[in-house]
């Protein structure tokens, strides 16, 4: 025997096993960098100074580290971190429009109230001023009496919140009589003396608004004091060319508009206390939602996903944000049960190649110890363990080659897809399939109809797909000629199925769900009918079948099922291949 071969098939399973430690350690980093652990900023900012070169390594075992650090938080004072919240922020914004509209209304009310009064303040000055011309007039004009002597006689009505005081001026503006007895023989300092000489027969009140200081007057209506031509009383001798000035303060209207203004203020300030308290209750009311929506997601944060069950679910925004939620926690649970089953398989998986692996591995080592002890000087004993040794090489060779087929497969590797006919794929696998049976077994091949059965695949693949589910059929079916196993293919509806057949046991019902995993063989391992021994296997055909078909976009699926015949109820396995038809 020589040694090459075992050398390249040790060579080939190193490499083999460097290969899938490198996943292992990948996924562990993927793991690691998925887990939601702090990172202490403040330890790392003195790691980069005090020691670059440990930095840099830490950079290349976690490049989540690489990524720029938050925005630091602005400090708030302790007595105002409680109104930093959305609920105080919200309140505290409505309080403001509330107010605001509310002053807005108040100034609004104010002003109305205030043009009105006035409005009928001046009315009411011109009313008087009338009143008190007609009645000068009646007296001076008709009664001959002095002007200045009239205002003694003639009840001016000074004195009310009306009028402030009432003055009878020359054609210049100069005062002759006034009715608090003050500024006479003086110009009239309230209005113009342009205005006399321009205002001439004035026969209507006009009102001028005064620029006084505080507390004097405001208004002053101006009237000339000339009888009409028509009068009963004209005469060109009693006749003084005069004008009347009547002023006004409006200390009334004044003091009517300082209680509205109070009384508005108080209401408006009544309102706004109360709109506050309501939109405190309000805002309460309408953040409940969104106050479960953060308790819970505090909650799934530490890892209690159940708790999602707390998220709302209304037809508004919140409920849409809970939904969205919920969906995300969904594919979190479904990627972490889907990593830690995949974690769980990969263990599994180099576990179980370890062993697999280990038992040639011994067995060889057992062999030689058996040769360096003189087992070689007996050449029938010499040829029977090389023998033995030979047959360990090639299974262990097998099992490395179907890793690296697995391998490749899980790689994603473009495959040689081309046109090719699945009868002459699949007749090819039978004859090599009677090959590999010993036991007389019958093994045919089934067409149904007489459509052409044209795919795109790879063929040397796909034939190593067929031949697998033929050698499981030919390890787990009947043995001996009552067992056989036929491979039936059939299109239908633009797709081509490939069904190996066979009858003897059937498949346990707590197998099936597993039976395409690797390395599995089931909870007890078969034996063959009459042995005791197992049956011989690594677990990795059905394996390597499924990632062939899955690498062709296709479907493979097992089911056992019993059948009543002349000698009684069998069992028949099919595995079943479909494909897409290329014709």
């Amino acid at each position: 025997m020589s040694i090459a071969p075992t050398i390249s098939t040790l060579t080939a399973l190193k490499l083999s096993f460097v290969r899938w430690m490198s996943v292992l350690h990948i996924e562990q980093q993927v793991e690691q960098l998925s887990r939601p652990e702090p990172t202490p900023i403040t330890m790392t900012a003195i790691e980069q100074v005090s020691s670059p070169a440990p930095q840099q390594e830490h950079a290349l075992e976690n490049p989540v580290s690489q990524s720029p650090p938050p925005h630091r938080r602005r400090r708030i004072l302790p007595w105002l971190r409680r109104f930093s919240s959305l609920r105080w922020r919200l309140a505290l914004v409505y309080i403001a429009l509330f107010a605001l509209f509310a002053f807005l209304i108040s100034l609004f009310l104010y002003n109305t109230a205030s043009t009105i009064l006035y409005a009928d303040g001046q009315a009411a000055l011109i009313q008087h001023t009338t009143q008190l011309k007609a009645l000068l007039i009646d007296e001076v004009d008709c009664n001959k009496i002095p002007l200045s002597s009239a205002f003694k006689d003639v009840r001016l009505g000074t004195g009310t919140n009306d009028i402030d005081a009432v003055y009878a001026t020359d054609a210049q503006g100069r005062v002759i009589a006034s009715s608090n007895g003050t500024l006479l023989n003086r110009t009239l300092p309230y209005i113009p003396a342009s205005v006399f000489s321009a205002a001439r027969n004035i026969g209507t009140p006009q009102v001028f608004h005064l620029q006084q200081t505080t507390g004097g007057p405001i208004d002053a209506a101006l009237v000339s004091l000339q009888l009409p031509a028509a009068s009963r009383c004209a005469s060109a001798d009693t006749t003084p060319a005069a004008y009347l000035v009547v002023t006004a303060s409006y200390a009334g209207e004044s003091a009517t508009l300082m209680r509205l203004l109070l009384l508005i203020g108080l209401v408006a300030g009544t309102l706004t206390l109360l709109g506050a308290v309501l939109v405190f209750i309000i805002t309460d009311f309408m953040l409940k939602p969104l106050v479960h929506v953060r308790d819970a997601a505090q909650a799934i944060a530490l890892g209690d996903l159940p708790q999602r069950r707390r998220l709302p679910h209304t037809d508004d925004e919140i409920g849409q944000l809970s939904t969205s939620i919920g969906h995300m926690i969904d594919r979190m649970e479904q990627a972490t049960a889907s990593y830690r089953s995949a974690e769980e398989r990969a263990r599994r998986f180099f576990s179980d190649a370890s062993h697999q692996l280990r038992t040639p591995l011994t067995s060889l080592y057992g062999f030689t110890q058996l040769l360096l002890r003189g087992a070689k000087d007996d050449p029938a004993t010499l040829n029977r363990v090389l023998r033995m040794m030979k047959n360990e090489a090639e299974r262990m060779s097998r099992l490395v080659n179907d890793l690296l087929t697995l391998s490749r497969l899980d790689e994603g590797r473009a495959l040689r897809m081309r046109y090719a006919d699945l009868v002459e794929i699949a007749i090819e696998a039978v004859e090599q399939a009677k090959l590999m049976a010993t036991d007389g077994r019958a093994i045919t091949l089934h067409l149904v109809g007489e459509e052409r059965l044209g795919v795109r695949a790879d063929a040397d693949l796909l034939k190593q797909a067929l031949v697998a589910l033929f050698d499981n059929a030919l390890k787990y079916g009947k043995q001996g000629p009552e067992g056989w196993i036929k491979l039936v293919l059939h299109k239908q509806d633009g797709l081509v199925t490939a069904q190996v057949i066979n009858n003897g046991n059937s498949i346990d019902a707590d197998d099936l769900p597993r039976l395409f995993d690797r390395f599995y063989r089931g909870r007890t391992v078969p034996t063959l009918e009459g042995q005791s021994m197992p049956v011989a296997g690594t677990g990795l055909g059905l394996s390597i079948a499924l990632a062939i078909v899955q690498a062709h976009q296709g479907t493979i699926t097992a089911s056992s099922a019993s059948s009543s015949t002349s000698n009684g109820e069998t069992w028949e396995t099919t595995f079943t291949i479909t494909l897409a038809a290329a014709d």
